[in-house]
C-alpha cells in the first residue's frame, strides 16, 4: 500500500498530514469552551466516545458517542454528570444533572433499557459496576445483578477493585478495608495512611501505596494480613505492574524482585507490555525495549516522547508527550511506523496528558487534538507584553490581516490560552478581540484554531 496523503480543511485551515501506509478517519468533535474532555472505546470497540473529565462545568458537560469504524455519530447528550461504559454490548450508563435517575442506553436499540435512582458517584470508572449513593449510603450494583446491590454506611475516599473482581478495597485516612463483592463481607482491615492499593493478577496479595512507600501484602483471610516487605520510592506515585511469572514487580522504572528484595533501575518511566514479554523504558531521551526473560535491551529508539501506552495484543507502542504527536512503532518487527497528531492541554498548569486510546484487540488506535480557541487557562490572565524577540510586533486581531487597525497595544489587558502543538498561543482581549501569536519566532499568520478532531487509526493485522 502507498504512503496516504490527507488534506484536512478545519476552520479555513488546511492542513497535509503523511499517514505512513495507515487509514484514518477523522471525527470533529463539538466541545464547549472550557469543557475539558477525554475519550474512550466501547469494550467490544464498536464505538467511541468523548465525555467530559476533571474540573468541569455543568452547564456546558456534553456526551458525544461516534460509530469508531464510519465516524457516523450514534448520541450526543448535554449537561451529564456521569458516564461509562458497561459489559452489555452496544451499552453505556449516564447520568444527567437536571435528572435524579440515571439509566443505561442501547445504541443498537437506540432506547433506554433501565433506569436507575441515586445521586452518581465520580467512582464509576469499572464497566461491570454502577455505584450511586442514597440515604445516606454507598449502593454498588454489578451489570449482572442490578437489582441486588452491595450497600455500605461507612465512609471512604477511593475506591478500587482487584484484579479478579472479587473483592473491593475502601482507603480512608486511616486503614483499608478489603470486602467481597459477591456477599458485601467484610474480610480484613489493615491500619494506616495508604492512597492507593494494586492487587496482583491473582488477588492473592497486592501493594499499598503510602507517602514515600509501598507495602507489599499478602492475603490472608485465616489470619491479619501480612506485611512482607516496603518498596522505598522517592514520593512520585506510580502505577505498579504485577509479573505473573516471576517475583517482579514493575514500578515507574524500577524493577523490583520481591523475593531478594532486590531492584534493577531500566530508566525514568517504564511499562510492561500486556503479554508480559516486553518491557518499555524511557531514559536520557531513548525508548528501550527489554525482553522479559533475559532483561537484555532488543531495540533502541532515538528522540523519544515522555509517555508509553502498548496496545492491548502487545504488537504496538505508542510514545506521546507535549510535542503535539505521537510516535507509533511496530515491535513485531522493530521498527517506527509513523508520527500521528496527538495534543491534549488540560488543567491549570497543563499537567494532566490524555494517552491515546487503543479499542479491545489493538486493532484500532484513536489520537486526538482537542483545544478550543476559548479554552484559557486562568493563572496567564495579566497584561500584554511581547516576549524581546516580538518587540515592535503587533498582536493580530480576528480576522488575521496585515491591516493596521487589527493591531492591540502594549498593556491591553488579555486572557492567553494554548491552542494548538505547535507553538501558538490565542488571546482573548476585555472586550472580546481574539488573535493569535507566537512567542518563539514572532510570526503572527493563523486566523484560527485547529479545532477538535479524533483521529482513528486502523492499524494492519
Amino acid at each position: 500500500m502507498f504512503p496516504t496523503w490527507i488534506f484536512i480543511l478545519l476552520f479555513n485551515i488546511t492542513t497535509l498530514i503523511s499517514t505512513g501506509d495507515l487509514d484514518v478517519t477523522i471525527i470533529t468533535a463539538q466541545i464547549a469552551p472550557h469543557e475539558h474532555s477525554v475519550i474512550s472505546f466501547s469494550p467490544d470497540g464498536r464505538y467511541i466516545a468523548r465525555y467530559p473529565s476533571g474540573a468541569i462545568m455543568e452547564e456546558i458537560n456534553s456526551l458525544e458517542i461516534w460509530d469508531s469504524s464510519t465516524g457516523e455519530k450514534v448520541y450526543q447528550a448535554g449537561r451529564i454528570q456521569n458516564f461509562h461504559w458497561i459489559d452489555h454490548p452496544d451499552e453505556f450508563f449516564v447520568a444527567f444533572y437536571d435528572d435524579p435517575e440515571g439509566i443505561i442506553y442501547n445504541l443498537e436499540q437506540n432506547a433506554v433499557t433501565i433506569v436507575i435512582t441515586g445521586m452518581f458517584s465520580e467512582w464509576n470508572v469499572s464497566p461491570s459496576w454502577i455505584i450511586t449513593y442514597e440515604d445516606g449510603a454507598t449502593w454498588i450494583r454489578h451489570t449482572e445483578r442490578l437489582t441486588d446491590p452491595l450497600i455500605f454506611t461507612n465512609t471512604f475516599n477511593r475506591l478500587v477493585f482487584s484484579s479478579t473482581g472479587a473483592y473491593l478495597a475502601m482507603l480512608d485516612h486511616n486503614q483499608i478495608s478489603i470486602y467481597t463483592t459477591d456477599t458485601g463481607e467484610l474480610v480484613n482491615q489493615i491500619s494506616g495512611e495508604y492512597q492507593n492499593i494494586v492487587f496482583n493478577p491473582d488477588d492473592t496479595a497486592f501493594l499499598a501505596q503510602a507517602r514515600q512507600s509501598y507495602h507489599l501484602y499478602t492475603m490472608s483471610f485465616t489470619s491479619d494480613l501480612q506485611l512482607e516487605t516496603e518498596f522505598q520510592g522517592c514520593g512520585i506515585p506510580a502505577i505498579p505492574e504485577w509479573f505473573i511469572e516471576n517475583p517482579y514487580i514493575l514500578l515507574g522504572g524500577i524493577l523490583w524482585d520481591y523475593n531478594t528484595n532486590t531492584q534493577i533501575r531500566l530508566g525514568s518511566k517504564a511499562d510492561l507490555s500486556p503479554d508480559q514479554q516486553w518491557i518499555a523504558a524511557l531514559d536520557t531521551g531513548n525508548l528501550y525495549l527489554y525482553d522479559t526473560n533475559t532483561l537484555e535491551v532488543i531495540y533502541v529508539f532515538e528522540n523519544a516522547d515522555t509517555h508509553i501506552s502498548w496496545s492491548p495484543n502487545s504488537r504496538w507502542l505508542i510514545t506521546y508527550g507535549y510535542a503535539g504527536y505521537a510516535h507509533l512503532y511496530d515491535i513485531q518487527t522493530g521498527s517506527f511506523i509513523s508520527e500521528l497528531p496527538h495534543y491534549h492541554d488540560f488543567g491549570a498548569c497543563g499537567i494532566h496528558l490524555f494517552p491515546p486510546q487503543w479499542n479491545f484487540d489493538g486493532s484500532q488506535l484513536a489520537t486526538y487534538i482537542f483545544s478550543t480557541v476559548r479554552q484559557w487557562r486562568e493563572r496567564d490572565r495579566g497584561m500584554i507584553h511581547l516576549p524581546p524577540q516580538m518587540d515592535g510586533l503587533p498582536f493580530y486581531t480576528q480576522p488575521h490581516a496585515s491591516d493596521p487597525s487589527g493591531y492591540l497595544e502594549e498593556g491591553t489587558p488579555f486572557t492567553i490560552g494554548r491552542i494548538d502543538p505547535t507553538g501558538w498561543y490565542a488571546f482573548e482581549t476585555a472586550d472580546g478581540q481574539t488573535g493569535w501569536f507566537n512567542g518563539t519566532d514572532g510570526l503572527i499568520p493563523i486566523p484560527s484554531s485547529p479545532g477538535n478532531t479524533i483521529w482513528l487509526w486502523a492499524l494492519p493485522n
